[in-house]
């Protein structure tokens, strides 16, 4: 996923390749914070549409799925939740906002896909991970880790995992 630099690459070329702005650019770390939740929104809302809901289908066989490119079926979606957990991204600044981003919009469909096992994914994030700060988040991250909790803390009390407003196409 995250390699440090190939050999001979130029320290421009590893930061553009990590998703950095130029330095020309100027942009901060809360700037960056911004722009990659932005396009882990994107990303989360295409895996959590389905090709089976309408307008697409239904389809009368299960062959659709077949027709969307690995990296955006759930599967994608539940590798990315579980290697946001492991070093090195979890001690990023901008891990807990991408998390709760990515919670809060494919959330619900990862949650129909996955059931039980998407549960027992949040409950330890939020047991284990955030109440005994076992997590690792960066310290410098303090508003979204509250964001990240307080979404769980939402969820636990519901017992559902709540879709993003938009979600359902009108008919």
């Amino acid at each position: 996923v995250f390699e440090s630099p190939a050999q001979g690459q130029t320290d421009e070329a590893y930061q553009k390749m990590l998703g950095h702005a130029p330095p020309t650019a100027n942009e901060t770390l809360v700037q960056y914070a911004e722009r990659m939740s932005g396009l882990v929104a994107l990303y989360a809302s295409i895996l959590q549409t389905s090709p089976l809901d309408p307008p697409q289908g239904p389809c009368p066989d299960s062959t659709a799925l077949a027709h969307v490119p690995v990296h955006f079926r759930p599967a994608a979606g539940w590798r990315w939740l579980v290697l946001m957990l492991r070093p090195p991204l979890v001690g990023l600044e901008p891990t807990p906002l991408l998390l709760v981003t990515f919670l809060e919009i494919a959330g619900p469909g990862l949650r129909e896909v996955y059931g039980r096992q998407f549960d027992k994914y949040l409950e330890v994030l939020l047991r284990e991970g955030m109440r005994e700060g076992k997590a690792g988040f960066s310290e410098k991250a303090k508003s979204s880790t509250v964001r990240l909790l307080l979404w769980l803390e939402d969820w636990e009390k519901k017992g559902v995992v709540e879709g993003a407003p938009g979600r359902a196409v009108d008919p």
